[in-house]
């Protein structure tokens, strides 16, 4: 049944990638490429796993995509004839570059460097606190460790946090103007520093014990340079060869990455082949989800406990409930085993869903979640070339990370939608609006 599931994903990638004009970004092309790759893993490890794929199962999945699919091709027809018109109207002018101010710069890098140093500083300090016995080696492990599976555990400051926070912003919106000056007019001298920007947010990532930032960076990267091109190109055209092989080549790359920071913060994790590792990543939400399907937790006792994370964790920060009790292990679900082998706890975003609502919710929430992906996009294709335009672009790209982790876990429902992702976003149009319009004048 597996690899019926996995041919299926391939039809309605052919069929997607036809239906939205041959553009690689769609969101729906996106999803079904992702679904592909977990899945090709999830089939490597069939007698490791014992998979058995249940046809419930199949029919969950084969719905939920569908939905989010033909939820995009009405929206994408309905778009389509104003589409036109708006490319031809707005599309008369240049792309312009980004000409950042030094000094402004100079400041976010004390900044960036300072919140780096008092980051691990805290992360080494809570480490000793979780049980900490290899010292720096082991900071990392610990510290996630402790913070991620306990709802009661001592965390980072919440000024240190909302500091790390400006510093994450400060790298999406270092790498979306590198990108950006790099295709209209490549210099190095003049947009090479931006790099130490993105690195800094990478070291901050594996500081607190995670990668995930590090691959949202570049699916951000690679949505915002194609949207880029595109533009620069007035949407005329296809550029999907060169991306193919692009994307190809970054992923390759983020896997071989995944796999060696592995030692920094999994310090007790025993898989040694790369194959092995990045398969149990990558497609052990797809066997997971089976096992759920075929041995259900209790029923849950909020209303989208699972799927709405977000919005019950800005209830508790702003005083109006205690989710304490609710969540004893944050918003992580439950591990397992498969044959014996622990493959995680992520089930990808429909098993979310499908706990809360059933099969109606499965199909519900991915039709308005297509919905705002692909009104986005189509919205985006009709953006003048003004700098003006330019953020939402950054933030459209920015959230593409739910379309590339879809298979994985749900981040749309779960994180996006809560007061953090606001202050996120708020974050990011502050540092974007500084690094492109604010300019320092020294007194003479």
């Amino acid at each position: 049944m597996i690899y019926i599931l996995l041919f299926t994903m391939i039809l309605f990638l052919v069929l997607s990638y036809r239906v939205f004009d041959r553009d690689i970004i769609s969101p729906s092309v996106i999803v079904c490429i992702m679904f592909i790759i977990c899945i090709t893993f999830a089939t490597y490890n069939i007698d490791n796993w014992g998979i058995d794929y249940q046809f419930k199962t199949y029919m969950i999945l084969f719905l939920g995509l569908l939905s989010f699919i033909i939820t995009g091709i009405i929206i994408n027809y309905a778009c389509k004839i104003s589409l036109r018109k708006k490319i031809n109207k707005n599309y008369n002018n240049e792309l312009k570059l980004y000409y950042l101010d030094k000094k402004i710069m100079f400041i976010f890098l004390v900044i960036d460097i300072g919140t780096t140093f008092f980051y691990f500083k805290e992360v080494y300090r809570i480490s000793l606190l979780a049980g900490n016995d290899l010292g720096y080696l082991g900071m990392m492990s610990y510290y996630r460790g402790y913070v991620a599976y306990n709802s009661l555990a001592e965390g980072i400051p919440t000024l240190l946090t909302e500091f790390v926070k400006l510093c994450t912003a400060l790298g999406f919106v270092s790498i979306y103007i590198f990108i950006y000056n790099s295709i209209i007019k490549r210099d190095f001298k003049r947009d090479g520093y931006l790099i130490i920007f993105i690195l800094l947010t990478m070291i901050q990532t594996v500081l607190g014990g995670g990668r995930g930032t590090i691959l949202w960076l570049f699916s951000t990267a690679f949505v915002a340079s194609y949207i880029t091109v595109m533009r620069k190109r007035n949407w005329k055209g296809y550029i999907n060869s060169k991306y193919i092989k692009d994307g190809i080549l970054i992923l390759i790359v983020l896997l071989f990455g995944f796999y060696f920071l592995k030692n920094l913060i999994r310090i007790f994790n025993t898989t040694d082949s790369i194959v092995d590792y990045i398969s149990a990543y990558a497609g052990g939400s797809i066997q997971l989800f089976d096992l759920y399907i075929k041995d259900p937790i209790l029923p849950s006792k909020l209303v989208g406990q699972e799927s709405f994370v977000g919005i019950y964790n800005t209830l508790d920060k702003l005083g109006f409930m205690d989710i304490a009790s609710f969540y004893p292990n944050n918003s992580n679900l439950e591990f397992r085993l498969s044959n014996g082998i622990s493959i995680g706890n992520v089930y990808g975003a429909f098993r979310r869903y499908y706990h809360d609502f059933g099969i109606v919710g499965v199909c519900g929430l991915q039709m308005i979640c297509s919905a705002f992906y692909h009104i986005y996009y189509n919205k985006i294709r009709t953006f003048n070339k003004s700098h003006k335009s330019d953020f939402y672009i950054l933030l459209y790209s920015y959230l593409t990370y739910h379309l590339f982790m879809m298979p994985i876990d749900d981040i749309f429902f779960k994180n996006f939608i809560s007061l953090n992702c606001i202050t996120t976003v708020i974050l990011l149009y502050v540092v974007y609006h500084i690094m492109s319009n604010v300019k320092i004048k020294l007194m003479r």
